[in-house]
């Protein structure tokens, strides 16, 4: 192999380096949430502490979301701890009731650190109802063993562990 080719192959792999590593995976407007893909399809959010979702906001969560991931199914990662978010009720009706949205998602984990928040959560679902697998957790080791019992990849679960174990409280 000449000098040459060897050149050309290392600048093709910087450049396909390059090109993963800035690979935008997350979003937030810095006041009302957080998003975050792990590997293909686990999708992770977090509203900040403070946030008030309403109608728009929601629908831009949503659309940014979409742009993050595509169109694709997905688990769901819904982490609430240490949250005190307000969603109005046209919100959360759009939430219920977004047809693409709910059709895509494999299941659904929501992870809650105190008993208040636990409570509202369960009774947003009982009211709304998913069609999708849901439970509602207090420990990263469930929100994982939860996402493996849906088959979740485990290359992807590794990534998240990672990322929980920085934000464990």
């Amino acid at each position: 192999m000449c000098i040459g080719t060897i050149h050309f192959i290392y600048s093709e792999i910087n450049s396909i380096y390059s090109l993963l590593v800035s690979v935008e995976n997350d979003r937030t407007d810095h006041k009302n949430y957080f998003m975050k893909m792990f590997g293909k399809n686990i999708f992770y959010l977090t509203y900040l502490d403070g946030a008030e979702v309403n109608l728009d906001k929601l629908k831009e969560v949503v659309n940014n979301g979409f742009e993050l991931h595509g169109e694709k199914p997905f688990y769901s990662i819904i982490d609430l701890r240490d949250n005190f978010a307000s969603m109005d009720s046209d919100a959360k009706k759009y939430l219920a009731n977004q047809k693409l949205l709910n059709d895509l998602r494999i299941c659904e984990v929501v992870l809650v650190n105190s008993l208040a928040m636990r409570l509202v959560t369960k009774g947003y679902f009982m009211i709304f109802k998913p069609k999708w697998p849901l439970k509602v957790v207090n420990k990263n080791s469930e929100l994982i063993d939860f996402l493996k019992m849906h088959n979740a990849d485990e290359n992807d679960l590794k990534y998240l562990e990672e990322f929980l174990v920085d934000v464990e409280v």
